[in-house]
């Protein structure tokens, strides 16, 4: 039995070799500007996975297994843009967005100002060819792995937390990899949640108009005990090789349920 999870496991791994990712543009329908911080939302089966905001250039991606996923835009004043299944085999698939502005606009009624001092800029006061300043934005990026073996980590849950609050949450890509990019200046700290891991947390992550690479590893504790089960019965068909046909995938939630995941 166990030389078959084995054997199971190293042909998932290499089945999991090659990346797949979701990238696109999330646009102005009417003027195809791209539309910069908006929130992206990726779906599969009706269930959130995965949330981002789209950089400067309106861009975005998620890093995921294949299978079929549904993308959902985000953004004040317009209506939800969204594109529904998305088929992802191998390799990138593109899925640009176009948002539409929501004719009946923000109401602002229940909104008091009480105190404004952003200094208004008035056309008159523009100097030719002047432009505005670009907005900070920063990006952390890195790999999870194992610290003793040095072995990459998919799909562990990666979360950037600030004051102490969630802000964002990723998913390791299946060589490991993670981004957070969009984010404006600030302390974060990140914590990475891998079953049969302690959780590991980085924290004090200083971010300004730059990107951090930051490799992150999980060590298991020396207090850590495994435990022992007796199975008496189990419900779960087992699965032989000589079953398996040609091209069988498995998605990232469907993996975790396999012994030793």
């Amino acid at each position: 039995m166990r030389h078959s999870i084995l054997i199971i496991a190293a042909v998932l791994i290499a089945q999991m070799s090659a990346a797949q990712s979701i990238q696109g543009l999330i646009l102005d329908k009417e003027t195809g500007e791209p539309l910069p911080f908006a929130n992206v939302i990726l779906f599969e089966d009706s269930v959130q996975i995965g949330w981002m905001t789209t950089s400067l250039e309106g861009e975005y991606y998620f890093d995921i297994a294949p299978g079929t996923y549904d993308v959902e835009a985000v953004y004040v004043g317009y209506l939800n843009g969204q594109t529904n299944e998305v088929v992802v085999s191998e390799g990138s698939t593109k899925a640009d967005i176009e948002m539409e502005i929501d004719e009946n606009g923000i109401d602002l009624s229940d909104i008091e100002i009480s105190n404004l001092n952003i200094k208004l800029i008035r056309k008159d006061e523009t100097l030719s060819g002047e432009t505005l300043p670009r907005i900070k934005q920063g990006v952390i990026k890195g790999r999870i792995f194992d610290e003793k073996t040095k072995e990459k980590l998919p799909f562990a849950d990666v979360v950037l937390l600030q004051n102490g609050i969630q802000t964002v949450v990723t998913m390791s890509n299946p060589n490991g990899k993670y981004i957070f990019y969009g984010l404006k200046p600030g302390e974060y700290d990140i914590e990475v949640v891998y079953v049969g891991y302690p959780n590991a947390r980085v924290t004090g992550i200083l971010v300004d108009d730059n990107t951090i690479p930051l490799d992150i590893s999980m060590n298991t504790s020396d207090e850590f005990i495994p435990i022992e089960v007796k199975i008496r019965s189990i419900n779960i068909p087992i699965i032989r090789m000589d079953e398996i046909s040609t091209g069988t995938t498995w998605k990232a939630h469907e993996i975790k349920r396999f012994p030793g995941f």
